[in-house]
C-alpha cells in the first residue's frame, strides 16, 4: 500500500474529527444529553440534608387560617418576633416589600427586623422607564432595608432546557454589582469566609428535604419549636398560585418553590459542595487527546481491537466526567467527545474498507496480470465478488506454496527458508533430518537451531560442520519483499528473507585433506632424500666415467627437487590466495639476477639488466614474483649456449602497469611446444633433453593470479622473449 497516502488520510481524518469536536462543543447540539448525564451525576454528588436550615412556609393552611394574601406588615413582624424568640441564627424573608401603604403597619415590621438584627431581605429587577437602560433594581422599602442585615437579589435563570441548575452570584447593572442574597447571607452569617464562585452549579436536594413549619403552626404554638434554635430560617410562599416555581433536577426533574431553591443554594455554599464547570478549551483538549489516542490505535491495532478501543475510550470519557463530578466537584461535558469517537470508528473503517478493496483488485491484477475489475467472480454485489476473488487468490497462493514445498522436498540437499528475522518458516525432510530441532521448536531461529544441534558454521568459508564430522556448503539465495516482486507472494514466501541450501561436501573436503597431505609429503618427505643425494654427490671426488656418473646423479636429483617445489607451488596457488603488497619490482629483478649469477658465470653466459633509475612499485606478492623471475632466468641459462646473452628489461613508465621483458639468444621453442608453451610437462628436444618441468606453468600461474598478461615471442635458432605486463 502507499504509505504516504495512508499517513495523509490518517492526518486528514484526525483533523476532521477534531474539527467536528470543536463544532459540537461550541454549539448546543449535545447539550441536552450532557444535561441528562449531569443531572444523574449531580444527584449522586449532592450534600447531606442539613439540620441547621429550615423553611417557615406560607402555605395553603396558613392562608386559610390567617387570611388572604397579602398579609399585613405587622403579621410579618409577628412572625419575625416568634423566630427571634426561638433563637434563629439568621432569617431570610423571601417576600418583596416594596411600598409604604400603611406606615403604622410597616413600622411594626421595621421594629421587628431591627430587634432581631439578622434579617436578610430580597430585591429584584424590573423594566426601567428609561428605555436606554432596559432594567433597574427593585429594592425593598428604604426604612426596612436600613434595619436589615443585608439585601441581595434572588434572580434565578434556568438553562436552555428550562431546568434550574446554576445561579449568578453577581448581577451587574449600569456598572453596579448586585450580589445574590445567598452570597450576602453566607458572608455575614457563615462560620468562616467562603470564596464563592461566580456561577456555581448546584446539586439540588429532593423536594421536601428541608424541615418545614407552616406560619400558622408557628404562631399558634405556645412556645416556638426547639429545632429553630441557631438555625437559618427562610420565610417564603409555597401555597398554590403564590411565589415562583422552577423545574429542578433533583434525581428526576420536578417543580420546586423559589424559597426552597434559595435554601438549596445557601446549603451548597455553606457546605462548599458546589460544582464548577471546566472551560470549553479544557473540555476540547480532553476530547482531542482521546481522538489522537483512538487514531493511533487505528494505525497500530487490528480492526477488532480498534473497535474495543473505541468503546473503551467512550466509556472512559463518560465515567471520567462522572468521577470528576463526584470526587472533584468538577464537570466537563463528555457527550460531544463520545459522539465523535463513536462516529470516527465507522468512518475510518469505511475508508480502510474502500482502500483495501481497491488494493486487493490491484494486487490481483499484478499477481495474475488480469484486469482489476473483479468481473466473473460469483456474488450479488461488489463486496461479495471481491470476497470471492480473494478466496480464489488465497487458493492460488496455497497451490503455489504447495508447489514450492514439493520443489524444496524434491531437492537432494537440506533446504531452509528463512524470513527477515532468520526464523525458519519452511524446511524439507532432508533439513529436518539434518537439524531435528527445526521441527521441535516454535518459530525456530536458524542460529539457535545450530546452537542446539552443536553445529559449527564457518562464516568466512560459509560452511557448516555437524557433530558427526560431516561438512556442508551453505548456499544462500536472498529473495525480495512481496511489495517489489509479485512472484514472492504468489509462491507463499515471506516478505523478504533468504533460502539456505546445505550441500554435503564431506568427500570433497576429505579429498582436499588428502591432497594437502600429499603436498606436505612432496614438499618435505621427498625433498629430504633429494637434498641428501645432492649433498653426497658434492662430497664424492672421482675421475673419469665415475665422475660423470656422479654429476648426472646430482643433476637428476636437483631436477627432481625442482619439480617437487614447482608442483607444490602450483597446488598451493590453486587453493590459496596471494597476499600482495607494494613492492619495488626493480629490486626483485636485481635480486633474481644476483641469485642466477653463479649459474650464469659457470655457463659463460652474460645477464644484462635494463632497469629504471627510480623505484618501480607494484602491488604484488613479492615471493611469488621472485620465484617467477628465478624460473624465467633459470630456463634461459639452461637452454642458452656459452657466450650467449640474457637481457632483463623493466619499463615502468605507464601509469597503470609495468612491463617486464626477459629475452635470450638460445635455440628457441620447437613448433610443437610453441603451440602451448605453458603446458605442464611439455616436450623440448634440445641438447638439454626433453622438457618435463613445471617452471613455465608456474610463471603463467603467477602472472594470472596478479591479473596480468604474458606473451612469448620465439624464433628457432635465434632466441626467445617473454613479455609480462603487471598492473600497478
Amino acid at each position: 500500500m502507499n504509505s504516504f497516502r495512508l499517513r495523509l488520510e490518517w492526518w486528514a481524518l484526525l483533523a476532521a474529527s477534531i474539527g467536528c469536536l470543536w463544532l459540537l462543543q461550541t454549539s448546543d447540539t449535545t447539550q441536552r444529553l450532557d444535561n441528562q448525564l449531569f443531572d444523574f451525576g449531580s444527584a449522586l454528588a449532592r450534600p447531606a440534608v442539613p439540620d441547621d436550615i429550615a423553611i417557615v412556609t406560607i402555605d395553603d393552611r396558613s392562608i386559610a387560617e390567617l387570611g388572604v394574601w397579602p398579609w399585613p406588615r405587622a403579621l410579618h413582624g409577628e412572625i419575625i418576633d416568634r423566630l427571634t424568640e426561638a433563637g434563629a441564627r439568621a432569617i431570610i424573608l423571601d417576600v418583596l416589600i416594596l411600598d409604604e401603604s400603611d406606615p403604622d403597619d410597616l413600622a411594626q415590621l421595621v421594629s421587628a427586623v431591627g430587634r432581631n438584627g439578622n434579617v436578610f431581605l430580597p430585591h429584584s429587577f424590573t423594566a426601567s422607564p428609561d428605555s436606554a437602560t432596559g432594567s433597574m433594581a427593585l429594592m425593598p422599602v428604604a426604612a426596612l432595608a436600613e434595619q436589615a442585615k443585608g439585601v441581595g437579589h434572588v434572580v434565578a435563570e434556568p438553562d436552555s432546557d428550562g431546568v434550574l441548575r446554576r445561579f449568578e452570584m453577581d448581577y451587574t447593572l449600569d456598572g453596579i454589582e448586585y450580589p445574590h442574597l445567598a452570597k450576602v447571607l453566607v458572608s455575614n452569617a457563615g462560620p468562616s469566609e467562603i470564596a464563592v464562585p461566580e456561577q456555581p452549579v448546584i446539586p439540588i436536594l429532593p423536594v421536601g428535604s428541608f424541615t418545614e413549619l407552616p406560619v400558622a403552626e408557628l404562631l399558634a404554638a405556645e412556645n416556638p419549636p426547639e429545632f429553630l434554635r441557631d438555625t437559618i430560617v427562610f420565610i417564603g410562599a409555597t401555597a398554590q398560585g403564590m411565589g415562583d416555581r422552577y423545574s429542578v433536577a433533583a434525581g428526576s426533574v420536578g417543580l420546586m418553590s423559589g424559597v426552597e431553591t434559595q435554601a438549596n443554594l445557601v446549603n451548597t455554599l455553606l457546605t462548599r459542595s458546589w460544582i464548577e464547570t471546566l472551560p470549553v478549551w479544557v473540555t476540547f483538549a480532553i476530547g482531542a487527546v482521546a481522538l489522537f489516542l483512538l487514531f493511533t490505535g487505528f494505525r497500530l491495532l487490528s480492526p477488532r481491537a480498534s473497535f474495543m478501543l473505541t468503546l473503551g475510550l467512550a466509556a472512559f470519557i463518560t465515567l471520567s466526567s462522572l468521577v470528576m463530578l463526584l470526587a472533584g466537584k468538577l464537570w466537563f461535558a463528555p457527550t460531544a467527545t463520545v459522539v465523535v469517537l463513536l462516529f470516527a470508528y465507522p468512518f475510518w473503517s469505511w475508508r480502510r474498507l474502500t482502500y483495501v478493496s481497491s488494493y486487493l483488485e490491484q494486487e490481483a491484477a499484478r499477481l495474475f496480470e488480469e484486469p482489476a475489475s473483479g468481473e466473473g467472480a460469483a456474488g450479488t454485489d461488489v463486496l461479495s465478488r471481491q470476497t470471492a476473488r480473494l478466496q480464489s487468490l488465497v487458493g492460488s497462493v496455497k497451490q503455489s506454496r504447495d508447489f514450492v514445498r514439493q520443489v524444496i522436498e524434491a531437492s537432494p540437499d537440506a533446504i531452509f527458508v528463512l524470513d527477515t528475522d532468520s526464523v525458519v518458516v519452511m524446511a524439507n525432510s532432508h533439513g529436518g533430518q539434518l537439524l531435528p530441532s527445526v521441527s521441535t521448536l516454535d518459530k525456530p531461529v536458524f542460529s539457535e537451531v545450530l546452537i542446539m544441534e552443536k553445529a559449527r558454521r564457518e562464516a568466512d568459508a560459509d560452511e557448516l560442520q555437524t557433530t558427526d564430522g560431516r561438512t556442508f556448503l551453505v548456499a544462500r539465495a536472498p529473495f525480495p519483499a512481496a511489495e517489489t516482486d509479485g512472484d514472492a507472494i504468489s509462491a507463499g514466501l515471506p516478505q523478504g528473507g533468504e533460502i539456505l541450501a546445505l550441500r554435503d561436501i564431506t568427500n570433497i573436503r576429505q579429498i582436499e585433506n588428502e591432497r594437502q597431505q600429499m603436498l606436505e609429503f612432496l614438499s618435505h618427505d621427498m625433498r629430504t632424500p633429494q637434498a641428501a643425494i645432492i649433498a653426497l654427490t658434492r662430497k664424492v671426488s672421482l675421475a673419469g666415467e665415475a665422475r660423470d656418473m656422479v654429476r648426472r646423479i646430482r643433476s637428476q636429483a636437483e631436477r627432481t627437487m625442482k619439480l617437487a617445489d614447482d608442483f607444490v607451488q602450483l597446488a598451493r596457488l590453486d587453493h590459496t590466495s596471494i597476499t600482495p603488497e607494494d613492492t619495488d619490482l626493480g629490486a626483485l629483478i636485481e635480486e633474481a639476477c644476483d641469485r642466477a649469477f653463479t649459474q650464469a658465470e659457470a655457463a659463460n653466459i652474460d645477464i644484462v639488466q635494463h632497469l629504471p633509475e627510480d623505484p618501480c612499485f607494484v602491488h604484488v606478492d613479492g615471493s611469488l614474483i621472485a620465484r617467477m623471475m628465478d624460473n624465467l632466468i633459470g630456463n634461459a641459462i639452461k637452454y642458452c649456449a656459452a657466450n650467449d646473452t640474457i637481457e632483463v628489461t623493466l619499463d615502468c613508465c605507464a601509469a597503470d602497469h609495468a612491463i617486464l621483458v626477459v629475452s635470450d639468444s638460445g635455440p628457441g621453442f620447437p613448433p610443437e611446444r610453441l603451440a602451448d608453451p605453458f603446458a605442464r610437462f611439455g616436450a623440448h628436444a634440445t641438447h638439454a633433453g626433453p622438457s618435463a618441468g613445471l617452471g613455465l606453468t608456474l610463471v603463467k600461474k603467477a602472472v594470472d593470479v596478479h591479473e596480468g598478461t604474458i606473451g612469448v615471442d620465439s624464433v628457432k635458432g635465434e632466441g626467445t622473449t617473454f613479455t609480462i605486463t603487471l598492473p600497478k
